[in-house]
């Protein structure tokens, strides 16, 4: 009888040991949303309660794939384009507090509709015009978001077009 104590006494602890354990793997930060203030959560192995959340954000150099319709008062943006960018892991908290992990959704591409916003012409598949179109995208956007931690290295443009409101007639 006492055996069996000792053995449900132990795969208790353990299993309340793997409850309140969290794994942040190399290459990620892990952000726990407490009252107050995030808190970042460095790769290895961490303890915390089961019932709070915790949102992973990569901060080694990756891709993201943006497709979109933009629609705003200067008419429309539809694009397609990969971006190769890394976030310093010191401000994962400020833009997980800000953004809510939408970071890219909220902050980069609306960056990135505008600048094709006012570069005005479509540019159709990979070509050296869509090259030199990415390469000031990727400029103006490390302008923008580099203050933030987040630098972006290359951006490849597939498609992109843009239908301005304004209508000119010819008399």
């Amino acid at each position: 009888m006492r055996n069996k104590r000792i053995v449900i006494g132990t795969c208790a602890v353990l299993v309340l040991a793997f409850a309140f354990m969290q794994y942040v793997h190399r290459g990620y930060v892990g952000v726990t949303d407490t009252q107050g203030s995030p808190k970042v959560l460095r790769p290895g192995f961490h303890f915390r309660p089961p019932w709070v959340r915790v949102t992973y954000y990569p901060v080694v150099t990756h891709e993201i794939a943006i497709k979109t319709d933009s629609e705003g008062s200067r008419g429309k943006c539809k694009f397609d384009m990969s971006l190769e960018l890394s976030v310093t892991p010191d401000s994962v908290a400020s833009l997980h507090k800000a953004y809510g992990g939408r970071y890219v959704e909220n902050l980069i591409t609306p960056l990135a509709a505008d600048f094709l916003f006012r570069r005005g012409s479509a540019v159709e598949g990979w070509s050296s015009e869509a090259e030199k179109v990415g390469k000031a995208l990727t400029a103006h956007l490390n302008t923008a978001v580099n203050p933030y931690g987040i630098y972006v290295y290359s951006v490849w443009i597939r498609t992109f077009e843009v239908e301005t409101n304004l209508k000119t007639t010819i008399e």
